[in-house]
């Protein structure tokens, strides 16, 4: 169990109210995902195997046991037990023994592949679940804020419309905007649980309505756009492309198995004889399986038929590593530009206009109908900003993790 992981169910334990409260760092849900069944799973999966597999035998045959028992009844002189016991043992002159370790352990590093592409899978999961709630949890708090605000105007808007310095229709209007931020509020709360629950998921752990955020999310620091789509074009080493590798590998060496199995073998024996009255002899025995025509043909061709498929799939593989790498790549630089672009240009425009609007309507030289545009067009600038810090956060964490991916293998090579 890694250290993080232990220190927070440490944690947990020790604080029921805080494990209750669901407060969720980003560091815990990766943490968390990492952990989850199917990683844990690939992984007991593996240990099994390699147990079993030290198993594997050079004799890959049953020893036979002959036993031929009988009794000679003519020449009564001559009558008693009689019979043989023989022992037989099968040799594969192919080398299938050690076809199978190969086999085997070709399988088992697709099994540890698998293990990693499951992990940095879950990972990556449980980094956008993050992100995406604290996004919608900012998103609830604007809308909260908004609602606010409309409830206040409704309240003043009434209280002019009582006094006649706004028309009746006027003050409907500030009504309407208050119930749409207050259906506005309720759409934001649904969606935060649903992310709350899409989070849970993520890390594998029990869904709970309390559920949110705790702290930021990593800014890392990332080269520029050529240097990084060059780094993330380079997947030698990403789990899913060595798992891949790994796996057409691994068909290979079962065709291999599979050959060996159906080649030449040799069986040597003994053998001790009986006869009566008193009579003692033994026999050795030796004896050869000469293949004269492939007898496993079907055997050999679905396996090759099996390799085929793993070949065509490395190379989807590496084709989509390379499609990610360039998506990523821009999806970084893109989602920098338009987050400057809201949080320099259209948010700071639109609140100057709200502010604007209310000083105009303060004065009688503009409509409600504008000053509630200018509301409007202000809170979905606003949400939007908050969505593209997200998706920037996401892009620049989700090649964050790629590259400390990259890095993970590069040691593990070394060594």
């Amino acid at each position: 169990m890694p250290r993080s992981l232990l220190a927070l169910v440490v944690i947990l334990l020790a604080c029921p109210t805080a494990a209750h409260a669901q407060s969720i760092s980003f560091d815990e849900a990766l943490a968390l995902g990492e952990d989850a069944p199917d990683v844990r799973g690939a992984e007991r999966a593996l240990e099994s195997r390699a147990r079993r597999d030290r198993e594997i035998s050079d004799i890959t045959s049953a020893t036979e046991l002959h036993l031929v028992p009988g009794i000679r009844v003519l020449r009564e002189q001559d009558r008693g037990f009689e019979g043989s016991v023989g022992v037989v043992q099968g040799w594969s002159l192919a080398g299938l023994g050690g076809a199978r370790r190969r086999a085997a352990e070709d399988e088992r590093a697709v099994i540890a592949a698998e293990r990693r592409a499951l992990a940095l899978e879950r990972r990556i999961g449980a980094a956008r679940a993050w992100i995406e709630l604290s996004v919608l949890e900012r998103q609830l708090a604007l809308a909260i804020e908004e609602r606010d605000i409309a409830r206040e105007l409704e309240e003043r808007a009434r209280r002019a419309a009582d006094v006649g310095v706004i028309t009746v229709p006027d003050a409907s209007e500030v009504s309407a905007f208050h119930g749409e931020t207050q259906l506005a509020a309720l759409a934001a709360e649904g969606a935060r649980l649903a992310g709350a629950l899409a989070l849970a998921n993520a890390m594998a752990a029990p869904a709970e309505e309390t559920m949110h955020t705790t702290g930021d999310a990593p800014s890392p620091e990332l080269p520029g756009h050529d240097e990084l789509e060059a780094r993330l074009s380079d997947f030698e080493g990403l789990p899913r492309v060595e798992r891949a590798r790994l796996a057409a590998i691994a068909a290979r060496a079962r065709e291999a198995e599979r050959a060996a199995a159906v080649g030449p073998t040799m069986q040597t024996g003994l053998q001790v004889y009986r006869e009566s009255p008193d009579g003692l002899m033994i026999f050795g025995q030796l004896s050869f399986g000469i293949p004269l025509v492939d007898l496993g043909a079907r055997e050999r061709s679905l396996a090759l038929e099996e390799a085929e498929r793993a070949d065509a799939a490395l190379e989807t593989e590496e084709l989509e590593a390379r499609r990610r790498a360039v998506e990523i790549a821009h999806e970084v630089d893109h989602t920098r530009r338009a987050e400057q672009t809201l949080r320099d240009v259209v948010v700071p425009a639109l609140e100057a206009l709200v502010s604007s609007r209310e000083a105009q309507m303060r004065a009688g030289e503009t409509t409600t109908m504008l000053l509630l545009d200018a509301r409007r067009r202000s809170l979905a600038a606003r949400s939007r900003l908050v969505q593209m810090e997200g998706a920037r956060r996401w892009a620049e964490v989700r090649a964050w993790l790629m590259l400390a991916t990259r890095a993970r293998a590069e040691r593990v090579e070394e060594r």
